[in-house]
């Protein structure tokens, strides 16, 4: 039975896939939406490569921001969501992302999985909108050669049941319900922010793949069948 162990993943501290529900890591970020309307925005690592948003929007359909860093969520490139008209003929206000650990931005979040593609094996939301927990979290997987193959669905209400005593937030066992996420340079996740709402995204971190951890596991492993073979390391 294959389980990774041995493999090369990183598998975050854990030996195997087995493991992975249990790794320890985590990254969170909160969303704000203060208009007066739901809005679209995308998380997508690819706009990290050289992906353009408007690019995004063709293969994609129905985005109205982009998750790229602290700060303004914007629609295109330099421009904040912010001033712009509404259906209903108000006006718009700010759309916001932020990392929930200082030390760990956004925009570094994007440029590592855009590189080293990461799986969410849990997902825990918290919001100041109980109709929050009512949209839909929609993850596409995108490549320069087609538009979106179609998306996986992951229905908050399913997940929130009649007798929670905290209506707040909800949990997601994405791995235990066959709906795990990642997060790479091929996939666009989808976020609907309800008007005037906050919203709290937690994920808890599986398996990851990532070039300079073979690099070290590997070359770990070369050293130590060297030196077992009675061999000197070459060192000059």
């Amino acid at each position: 039975m294959y389980t990774g162990e041995g493999d090369i993943f990183d598998f975050k501290g854990a030996r195997s896939f087995k493991g992975e529900h249990q790794t320890g890591k985590d990254f969170g970020m909160e969303l704000k939406n203060t208009s007066a309307v739901d809005k679209v925005v995308a998380f997508s690592p690819a706009l990290m490569l050289g992906m353009t948003t408007s690019a995004l929007k063709g293969k994609v359909a129905g985005i109205d921001g982009f998750i790229t860093k602290d700060g303004a969520i914007e629609s295109d490139e330099g421009t904040a969501i912010t001033g712009l008209a509404d259906p209903d003929g108000g006006t718009s206000g700010v759309l916001t992302s932020s990392s929930m650990n200082s030390a760990s931005p956004i925009e570094y979040m994007m440029n590592y999985v855009a590189s080293n593609p990461t799986r969410v094996v849990r997902m825990n939301l918290q919001s100041n909108q109980k109709e929050q927990f009512s949209t839909v979290i929609e993850q596409s997987v995108i490549s320069p050669f087609e538009r979106s193959n179609g998306a996986m669905s992951i229905n908050l209400r399913d997940y929130v049941t009649a007798g929670q005593f905290q209506n707040d937030r909800v949990e997601i066992p994405l791995l235990a319900k066959g709906k795990v996420l990642t997060l790479a340079s091929d996939v666009v996740i989808l976020f609907k922010l309800k008007a005037n709402s906050a919203m709290q995204i937690n994920w808890d971190i599986g398996v990851g793949f990532s070039a300079s951890h073979i690099l070290r596991r590997r070359g770990a492993i070369a050293n130590a069948h060297i030196l077992a073979a009675g061999q000197r390391l070459q060192t000059k």
